[in-house]
């Protein structure tokens, strides 16, 4: 009997370690994004939130900047209760555009704060 619960229990060790858990995203859902950029300030938006990706929605025009204003694909490359970073991947959208990162942490209002990690854009999001 002793040798059967080895290898029933070996069988499940193996079958758990095969099938990743199922993580949630405790940032899933829409976000209204508040956006101050170099040449932009007060820009509003929106970013949807849907486990490991979603998308980001900043509709602005500028002339110098063609990537700017576009819906773009987001990629979340971390969420934990201390910290939210995804990249938006303008890249998918208009060839010749790159990916902006962003970090942001949650603020004792609810709302995120947080920047792009070449320090040059700040964001707040607001859960809609």
């Amino acid at each position: 009997m002793s040798m059967l619960r080895l290898v029933v229990g070996g069988a499940a060790l193996l079958v758990s370690t095969l099938v990743p858990a199922q993580s949630s995203n405790p940032y899933d859902g829409a976000w209204t994004i508040k956006l101050d950029a170099p040449q932009a300030k007060g820009l509003d938006g929106r970013l949807v939130i849907d486990k490991d990706g979603g998308t980001w929605d900043v509709r602005y025009m500028s002339k110098r900047n063609p990537c700017a204003g576009k819906e773009a694909p987001v990629v979340v490359r971390k969420a934990t209760a201390e910290e939210l970073a995804f990249d938006v991947d303008f890249a998918k959208v208009l060839t010749g555009c790159g990916v902006v990162s962003y970090t942001a942490r949650p603020a004792a209002d609810g709302s995120l704060h947080g920047q792009s990690t070449d320090g040059q854009r700040t964001i707040v999001l607001r859960r809609e």
